[in-house]
Parts: structure tokens; sequence; C-alpha cells
């Protein structure tokens, strides 16, 4: 059913976004969402709950692994790399 949802849920191109919030989320993926709630003259009208595609993506040795990965790849090496970064005064 998970899969059936995700694949359901978006482009291919968003799968990138899926994965990388629920990593964010500490393995829970969740859809994504812009509004938490309407208001008016300051009363909440409706609340938009946050919706769970799937509450434990992996397990925490396997989180633990990939934000390992990600901050080694994107942090220390592509992030000082950069153009702008040799840029800065």
């Amino acid at each position: 059913m998970d899969e059936y949802r995700l694949r359901n849920s978006g482009s291919a191109a968003q799968h990138p976004y899926f994965f990388y919030n629920a990593i964010a989320n500490n393995g829970t993926m969740v859809r994504p969402k812009f509004v938490r709630a309407a208001v008016k003259d300051g009363e909440v009208i409706k609340e938009y709950p946050t919706e769970v595609i799937n509450p434990k993506i992996c397990s925490d040795r396997t989180l633990t692994q990939i934000r390992d990965i990600l901050e080694k790849k994107w942090y220390h090496k592509d992030w000082r790399n950069r153009p702008e970064a040799n840029n800065s005064p």
C-alpha cells in the first residue's frame, strides 16, 4: 500500500525529495504540505494534519549510515568546492 501511494503521489522527479525529507524526519516519510491551517480573523477554520506515508523507511542503523554519507558528500566535499565559496571575502 505504501509503495503504491508513493508511486502515485507525484512525478518520479519528486521521489528524491521524499527520500531526503524522510531522512530529515528520522526515517518517517510524510506527504509534503505547504499549509498547516486556514485562519480567518485569527481563528483557525481548518487544520491540515501531517500525512504519514511510511512511519519507518529503514532501520536506525541504516538511517545513521545514510546521514553520514550525505554529510560527507554534500557538506564536506561539495559545499566547500562550489564556485560561490571561492569568491567569498
